[in-house]
């Protein structure tokens, strides 16, 4: 069975959005610290959540900060104070796969872009 296809607009779109995050390596990291009162993890836990760590990441206090400087506030209308305010935490497969589909996403466009050249050179 063969699936809807993908418009060579949709595939400029899905390339730009993968042209403009911050460059790999992306990677799980779990999320551990005690600071402003997140008590997720201590140093004797299993991870209970995963983040997404990237060579732009920003620490906990680096992002409340920016976020509360951009003069955005969170879903309930307050300003954000904790790293529980910031992002909500994932499992290990979701963020394994948000992590890798930095690279994937890239390598499945080139692989498209490819084959659809191989395509055009037959015809």
């Amino acid at each position: 069975m063969r699936g809807p296809d993908v418009t060579p607009e949709q595939l400029a779109e899905i390339e730009a959005r993968a042209e403009a995050a911050t460059p790999g390596p992306w990677e799980p990291a779990a999320h551990s610290h005690g600071a402003d009162g997140c008590r997720c993890l201590s140093h004797d836990d299993e991870p209970v959540g995963w983040l997404i760590e990237t060579p732009a990441s920003l620490d906990c206090g680096e992002l409340t900060a920016k976020k509360n400087a951009s003069g955005k506030k969170n879903d309930f209308n307050r300003e954000f104070s904790s790293c529980d305010d910031l992002s909500p935490l994932m499992t290990y497969a979701d963020a394994e796969f948000f992590a890798s589909a930095r690279t994937d996403v890239p390598a499945l466009v080139a692989e498209i872009r490819r084959l659809r050249a191989a395509l055009d050179a037959t015809q």
